[in-house]
């Protein structure tokens, strides 16, 4: 069958092999952009939706612990993120100032469609 030698040998009784080094070329300058921008929609998102159960919106130490989880990302980096991209938060915010929380999840949701927004 195929695949049956590479599962045997996977997990044969032998001693581990030492795990080869991977090429390491550096990140890739568009994903980690990308990264950003969802990142700043998210911190976004968190910080401006209502809690469903009642009108408390999340502190600041909770939407940066969230999105820690989110991007496995620690919290500072994030913290560095949001603070150098700033002038792109605010435009986020100037975009969707006039619109209802379920608009924004709805457009949010066609970019990002694997989200729950």
């Amino acid at each position: 069958m195929r695949g049956s030698q590479t599962f045997a040998t996977l997990f044969a009784e032998a001693p581990a092999p030492e795990l080869k080094p991977l090429p390491r070329n550096g990140r890739d300058a568009e994903l980690v952009e990308s990264r950003n921008i969802l990142l700043l929609h998210r911190y976004y998102w968190h910080s401006t939706r209502e809690i469903e159960q009642g009108a408390v919106r999340m502190s600041f130490d909770s939407v940066v612990t969230s999105l820690s989880a989110e991007f496995f990302i620690s919290k500072r980096r994030i913290t560095d993120i949001i603070e150098a991209n700033t002038h792109i938060v605010m435009q986020i915010r100037k975009e969707h100032s006039t619109m209802r929380p379920t608009e924004i999840a709805r457009k949010f949701s066609r970019t990002w469609h694997w989200l729950n927004w």
